[in-house]
């Protein structure tokens, strides 16, 4: 995995943050490593309040963890300092539904680009291709 070490802040999407907690997926490794490398500072991440959401409902839909983990590492990436948190605001919406009607994203995918848009972030860690089409977004898969 090629991990961009100069300090500007690149998103994390969720899928990185569901392997990064997934034991039993082959892609943990990798993942957990991509986060490591913000707790030890060598990387900037963010992550969207909306991502820690989508987290919390893969986690209790697919992979059945229990309230109470689901809470702790909830907690965990609410509270640690070093990731940046961003949100939307009304105007990102209806961003979003701009770049749904242009580039024919999913709903959520495109609330995630004008959100990084919003917070003049470039950069997106995801194995999601469609990010990567959008003018202004750099898609970095960190399984490749």
């Amino acid at each position: 995995m090629k991990i961009d070490t100069e300090k500007s802040l690149a998103l994390i999407d969720t899928n990185i943050l569901v392997y990064a907690y997934a034991e039993d997926s082959p892609k943990s490794k990798k993942a957990a490593e991509l986060l490591g490398s913000c707790f030890a500072g060598k990387i900037k991440l963010a992550l969207s309040l909306q991502n820690i959401g989508e987290f919390c409902d893969v986690a209790l839909r697919k992979y059945k963890l229990d309230l109470t983990t689901i809470n702790r590492i909830t907690r965990q990436l609410l509270y640690y300092t070093d990731f940046t948190k961003v949100s939307y605001t009304g105007p990102v919406l209806q961003g979003a539904l701009q770049l749904v009607s242009m580039h024919k994203l999913e709903f959520w995918d495109a609330v995630l680009v004008a959100t990084m848009k919003e917070n003049s972030i470039e950069t997106i860690y995801t194995e999601d291709a469609a990010f990567g089409k959008i003018e202004g977004i750099k898609a970095v898969n960190p399984f490749q």
